[in-house]
């Protein structure tokens, strides 16, 4: 992390650019696990705009958030009110896809069971399965898939450069939330 830090203080003023601030999520010293971290600093006192913009094409690329998950929300909160919508930063195939869903959206999460209660879930069970499995390579514990209902109105962007169907929500927004059945080495619903 020094390292990082030691980076960012060489590169002086990023200001509120977000190309400049997402070319150097990329940069020496930056990778898949600590991206988040950099995300967060390097946005803090820029505008919801930047925050926004920033976020919807790095998050895709950050793995191991679970530490992070309160600075993260915190994070949303400081930048969710304003004269915009986080909304208003998706991409146009997230724009598209988001206007298809009902307004109570079926959601799914494939992960640690003790890692449950996040931010990051997926309409595709698939995918939530994927992620329960080992998705790029992180092996979990104890995986499982988790289902749960949330209103199109709670959630707070959509991403799907991965074409991974991912809603980003706060998990006090989830309802009837429960476990998908396990079956073997299978999730079946």
């Amino acid at each position: 992390m020094e390292a990082i830090r030691n980076y960012f203080s060489s590169l002086g003023e990023i200001g509120d650019d977000p190309d400049r601030i997402v070319k150097t999520l990329w940069g020496i010293g930056v990778n898949s696990t600590n991206r988040l971290s950099a995300m967060i600093n390097l946005t803090a006192f820029s505008g919801p705009e930047t925050f926004w913009r920033v976020f919807n094409q790095c998050w895709s690329d950050c793995d191991d958030t679970w530490d992070l998950q309160e600075d993260l929300l915190n994070t949303f909160w400081h930048f969710y009110y304003g004269d915009s919508s986080p909304h208003d930063f998706m991409s146009p195939e997230a724009k598209e896809f988001f206007s298809k869903l009902p307004d109570r959206i079926t959601v799914y999460r494939g992960c640690d069971r003790s890692r449950a209660h996040a931010t990051s879930w997926t309409t595709d069970l698939e995918i939530a399965k994927s992620f329960a499995s080992g998705h790029r390579g992180i092996r979990l514990p104890d995986p499982v898939v988790m289902t749960a209902k949330v209103w199109k109105r709670d959630v707070i962007t959509l991403i799907q450069d991965r074409e991974e169907s991912e809603v980003i929500i706060h998990p006090g927004s989830l309802r009837y939330l429960r476990e998908v059945k396990v079956l073997g080495s299978q999730f079946a619903e």
